[in-house]
């Protein structure tokens, strides 16, 4: 591993945990500065915004997204499906997987952790979202349960 990746992944997470990160947006002791996003133009250029909302950054979304699917699809289980509808409805899980009896219904969200409440509507978020699923399992003779894999955009997660 390179360490020199590791300090310099480790510094912008640091700035970025105490708003240090020099954006247009956050710069408040600079007057009349343009507080426009560099990439886009279009919103203020915040933290939340870089990290979760500038469509310019996408891709990179995408590549966290999955590299945390990929990361939990390495638990010993019989993958049912991978971002596939699932029993006829248009509900799309990124793993399905079954263990024994019980089927695992896993969705990967990563919201930026501004605040404890991120976490919490996320988390509701997904059980509510997938929470229709568990009925068809059941009608099946398996159990079923909802896990909503939580990463923030900064690497906590919900334990």
């Amino acid at each position: 591993m390179d360490c020199t990746l590791v300090l310099r992944t480790g510094g912008f997470i640091h700035k970025a945990r105490l708003n240090l990160v020099p954006l247009n947006g956050c710069m408040q002791w600079k007057s009349g500065n343009d507080k426009l996003c560099r990439r886009c133009g279009n919103w203020a250029e915040t933290l939340p915004h870089v990290i979760n909302h500038c469509s310019l950054h996408s891709h990179a979304w995408q590549l966290r997204h999955n590299a945390i699917v990929e990361r939990a699809m390495q638990r010993k289980a019989s993958i049912l499906s991978i971002n596939q509808t699932v029993c006829g409805t248009s509900l799309r899980p990124d793993i399905t997987a079954k263990v024994g009896n019980t089927v695992y219904i896993i969705d990967v969200t990563c919201p930026f952790e501004g605040n404890d409440s991120a976490f919490t509507a996320a988390f509701e978020n997904k059980s509510t979202k997938y929470g229709a699923l568990i009925p068809l399992y059941q009608a099946q003779g398996l159990s079923a349960t909802i896990v909503p894999f939580i990463v923030g955009e900064l690497g906590l997660s919900l334990e």
